[in-house]
């Protein structure tokens, strides 16, 4: 599962008080003040074994503390990739899953402006119980060449491992980003189903997709203003 919560699910920087407006042009459709507990239960639903959060706003102060109440809540072990700003808009990894280890990307998806917010990757390494290695990216883009360049050349040394990619693109699929990741191997299922928020895989994973349980949409209503994409992977 991956799910951009917005704004760190307002537990981040947003007015307790009122919605949460994302420009000028008006309201994104989420509600104001911390919605940690409604996000809690759109993830709840799915149940997932893996799931990538993006826009993990202040998620790293107090020790991690947010992240490890979503962590306890779950039952899942988790790490974070940090922008290089404090206050970017970091990814984060859940996992029902032994995390043997995990790695960021700060500096490297930062927008193209000095007033934009700072994103963040993280790449880590997963066990399940049966010894089954999965490689997972959890990532945030803003559709620059560089970024997907930059991402493309991490991600070669796994195309031929069992590896998923998790993210917000902030593209659509069919576009010239997406042409780059499939041209470098990568694998798109279910493609017909996601928009910007998307699931790729390595060519070995993409026969072994389907699709995820479907979240009532009571649930994902003003939780955040995107959807989380869900997708079911069934290993040997």
């Amino acid at each position: 599962m991956t799910y951009n919560i917005q704004d760190g699910s307002g537990t981040g920087p947003t007015d307790p008080n009122g919605s949460w407006c994302c420009d000028s042009r008006g309201c994104c459709g989420a509600e104001g003040g911390d919605r940690l507990p409604r996000i809690l239960e759109v993830i709840k639903a799915a149940d997932p074994d893996i799931l990538g959060i993006q826009e993990a706003y202040l998620w790293q102060l107090d020790n991690f503390a947010i992240a490890r109440r979503v962590a306890g809540e779950m039952g899942m072990n988790f790490c974070v990739g940090q922008s290089q700003s404090p206050n970017g808009a970091h990814v984060a990894l859940f996992t029902r899953f032994t995390i043997k280890q995990a790695q960021g990307y700060p500096r490297h998806f930062e927008g193209p402006k000095k007033d934009y917010t700072p994103r963040a990757a993280l790449q880590a390494e997963l066990v399940t119980p049966g010894g089954q290695t999965l490689h997972v990216f959890v990532v945030h883009l803003k559709w620059q060449v560089s970024e997907m360049l930059y991402l493309v050349q991490q991600m070669a040394p796994y195309l031929n491992s069992s590896t998923l990619l998790l993210g917000d693109m902030n593209f659509l699929d069919p576009s010239e980003m997406a042409d780059r990741l499939r041209g470098a191997g990568w694998r798109h299922p279910l493609a017909e189903r996601q928009r910007i928020d998307q699931i790729w895989t390595s060519p070995s994973l993409e026969p072994l997709v389907q699709p995820g349980p479907t979240i009532p949409l009571e649930l994902t209503r003003g939780a955040s203003d995107h959807r989380p994409v869900v997708i079911e992977l069934r290993i040997p």
